[in-house]
C-alpha cells in the first residue's frame, strides 16, 4: 500500500535567514511607542499656552507631568504678605501668590480635542500675614506692585455733576467707588437713584458717615452711631453693605480707627489728592493726576464741575501708560492680578 505524504513548499535557507532577521532586528517597541502615540497622546495640534507655546502633540501623560512640574518652578508667584508702611503707619494689602495646578492642566492637555490651545490652571497661595492681621491700620494705596488705580469719588454735594462723571468713566471703560453721606442719600430720591444707577454700571459704594463732618473728635457711642446710620441707607440704596469707610476730610483718631475696626469697616484714605474741590481749572487737576499717578494709587475726587472733564483727559493716557482704573474692591482683593 502506498503512503501519500503533503510535502510543503520548501523555503530557502537565504529567505529563512531574512524571517529571523526581521524578528530579531526589527524595531518592534518603536512600533509600540508610535501606536501609543498615536491612541493614547495628546492629539494633534494642541498647545499650552504659557509665556512661551509649547506644542504637546503625541506627549504622553508621564511625559506631560514631567514638563508642568518643570513649568510650576518657572512661573510660581510667592505671596507678599501685608505689612505696615513705617512712613504713614499705613496698611501695605497683601498680594496672594500662585501656583500652577499640574493635574488639574495635566487633565484639560489629555482632554483637549486637536487644535486646541490649552491654558494652564493656576490656584492661589495665600501669604501668611494678611490684612484681617491689621484690622485698624487704615489703607492708603493698594498694594504698589499692582499697576492699578481705584478712583474714589466723595459725595456730599454735586448731585448734577454726577451723570457727566458716570458718562466719562462708562466712556473710556473705567469704573469707581462712590461714597456718599448718608443726609445726601436721605433727602432726595433722586440721589438715591442716581447711586443705584451707578451701582448698577459696575461702580462700587463706600461708606462716608452720615454728615460731611471731620469725626476724629467724636466719642466712640457716636462714631458707632454715625457708621450704622450712614450704612443702613446705603445698604438699604445700593443693596450691598460695603467694607469702606472713608472718614470726611481724612481727619482721622486711634478711636475711630477702632470704631470703624469694630464695626466691620476698614478706614480708606488715599495717596493722590486731586483736590479737584478747589476748582484751580481742568489743565491743574490733569497735571496732578499724571504727573503723580504710581502703582496702587487710591485717587481721592469730587463731583465738581471741572472734575469730568479732568477724568476725559487723564483716562485716556493713564489707560495708555498701563494703568487699569478700578473699584477699591478690585484694587484691595488679594487676588486681583
Amino acid at each position: 500500500m502506498r503512503i501519500l505524504c503533503l510535502r510543503a513548499p520548501r523555503i530557502s535557507s537565504g529567505l529563512a535567514l531574512f524571517c529571523v532577521g526581521v524578528i530579531l532586528f526589527f524595531p518592534w517597541g518603536g512600533c509600540r511607542d508610535t501606536w501609543n502615540r498615536w491612541t493614547r497622546g495628546v492629539q494633534p495640534g494642541v498647545w499650552l499656552d504659557s509665556d512661551r507655546r509649547i506644542e504637546l502633540e503625541g506627549m504622553l501623560q508621564d511625559e506631560i507631568r514631567v514638563m508642568l512640574e518643570d513649568l510650576a518652578a518657572e512661573v510660581r508667584i510667592e505671596p507678599e504678605p501685608a505689612r505696615i508702611d513705617p512712613a504713614t503707619r499705613g496698611l501695605i494689602p497683601e498680594r496672594n501668590g500662585r501656583e500652577l495646578d499640574v493635574e488639574r492642566t495635566l487633565a484639560l492637555v489629555q482632554e483637549a480635542p486637536r487644535g486646541t490651545r490649552v491654558a494652564p490652571q493656576f490656584r492661589s497661595v495665600p501669604p501668611a500675614v494678611t490684612s484681617t492681621d491689621f484690622p485698624e491700620h487704615p489703607v492708603y494705596a493698594g498694594n504698589p506692585n499692582r499697576r492699578a488705580m481705584a478712583l474714589v469719588i466723595n459725595i456730599a454735594w454735586g448731585e448734577d455733576e454726577l451723570p457727566l462723571l458716570a458718562e466719562v468713566l462708562a466712556r473710556h471703560g473705567a469704573r469707581a467707588t462712590f461714597c456718599p453721606v448718608g443726609v445726601w442719600l436721605e433727602g432726595s430720591l433722586a440721589n438715591r437713584e442716581t447711586l443705584a444707577a451707578l451701582v448698577a454700571a459696575g461702580h462700587d459704594v463706600g461708606n462716608h458717615g452720615w454728615r460731611n463732618r471731620p469725626m476724629d473728635r467724636l466719642d466712640a457711642a457716636e462714631l458707632a452711631e454715625d457708621l450704622r446710620r450712614a450704612s443702613s441707607i446705603l445698604e438699604e440704596v445700593a443693596g450691598i453693605r460695603s467694607p469702606y469707610f472713608t472718614p470726611p476730610y481724612g481727619a482721622i483718631s486711634s478711636e475711630m480707627l477702632e470704631v470703624s475696626a469694630r464695626e466691620g469697616y476698614r478706614t480708606v484714605l488715599w495717596s493722590l489728592d486731586t483736590i479737584d474741590w478747589k476748582l484751580e481749572g481742568v489743565p491743574r487737576i490733569v497735571s496732578r493726576l499724571l504727573s503723580r499717578a504710581h502703582n496702587g494709587a487710591i485717587v481721592l475726587l469730587h463731583p465738581t464741575p471741572q472734575t469730568a472733564p479732568a477724568l476725559d483727559t487723564a483716562i485716556p493716557a493713564l489707560l495708555a501708560d498701563g494703568y487699569r482704573l478700578v473699584t477699591l474692591s478690585e484694587l484691595l482683593a488679594p487676588d486681583f492680578p
